[in-house]
């Protein structure tokens, strides 16, 4: 689950992510986003800010209009910024290698073990905020 808080938050409310022993994992996706350019001839970047004391990934989902036949694609691993970061991701390559008529951002946090079978850390935290698609 995510919730939004105004502590800590980079502007108003930000998405908040949290993992532990109980929880190790923590997934979300957006909502779907339809028809984003996919031939190449427009560009399409992700905008965000995050701050985040564990390292998190983020994926492309792309899906049929019916909902079936999905395909995922790795677009980039977080490792931890104990401040805010604004980053942008062009995700142009990513829609015309899917060909997907409908997209989703899929972000996931889990807390890793280390080769004793050990937790790397007992918790963790990830805040996004201003998460916006741009293309033109």
């Amino acid at each position: 689950t995510f919730e939004f808080v105004t502590d800590g938050a980079f502007e108003g409310r930000s998405v908040l992510l949290r993992v532990d022993t109980a929880h190790t994992v923590n997934e979300i996706v957006t909502e779907v986003v339809e028809n984003l350019p996919s031939t190449g001839a427009r560009q399409v970047w992700l905008e965000m800010h995050y701050r985040n004391d564990i390292p998190f990934e983020l994926w492309l989902l792309g899906t049929e209009s019916g909902g079936g036949f999905e395909q995922a694609q790795p677009v980039f691993q977080f490792v931890p910024s104990a401040n805010w970061n604004k980053i942008y991701f062009n995700l142009t390559e990513f829609l015309i290698v899917m060909q997907q008529p409908r997209h989703l951002l899929f972000f996931r946090v889990a807390l890793r073990k280390n080769l004793s079978g050990q937790f790397e850390q007992l918790d963790g935290a990830v805040f996004l905020d201003n998460i916006r698609l741009i293309h033109f």
